[in-house]
């Protein structure tokens, strides 16, 4: 598309000289569509004046890339250039998860909320403490030995702090 004085204009949200550009577009767009109250909210079941509904977050990662380049290959003195140059290129992913955290119970009463425990998130935070701790203290260590830094002293003024010994 041109202007009125021949210069090429780009439409909003196209991406100039790339092959590829309106099938990126189209699938962001249609990836943007589907992030809905249904992603998060599964189909209700009604059984005996009891509705349960479930619920779930729903994370979706995406990455795409473009890339050109044009100019001569450079060459050495004296040698011909057969290459002009040229270029291109695209790619992208994406991924997405979805997992359970509640089911809602509603019914004429009264509604509930039933929370779902992942117990995988649960043992992995408690990992990662244990791991940070088992560093820490044997930097603590570490540190004594070596003449630098407060060491076993202070490891045990801190645990007796949380003790609440003296």
């Amino acid at each position: 598309m041109s202007d009125a004085g021949g210069n090429e204009s780009i439409e909003p949200g196209a991406a100039p000289g790339f092959a590829g550009s309106d099938q990126i577009t189209d699938t962001i767009r249609s990836i943007a569509a589907q992030a809905d109250a249904r992603s998060v909210f599964g189909q209700p079941v009604t059984e005996g004046g009891v509705t349960l509904i479930p619920a779930a977050t729903v994370t979706l990662i995406a990455g795409f890339g473009m890339g050109s380049g044009y100019g001569p290959y450079p060459h050495s003195e004296g040698a011909e250039s057969g290459n002009e140059g040229g270029g291109g290129g695209g790619g992208g992913g994406a991924a997405i998860s979805a997992r359970p955290v509640a089911v809602i119970r509603a019914s004429e009463d009264d509604i509930e909320v039933a929370y779902v425990v992942d117990r995988t998130q649960i043992v992995m935070a408690g990992l990662a403490t244990a791991v940070f701790l088992i560093v820490w203290i044997a930097r603590l260590i570490i540190g004594t030995a070596e003449g630098n830094g407060a060491g076993a002293a202070a490891l045990a003024r801190a645990v007796r702090g949380l003790v609440g010994s003296k």
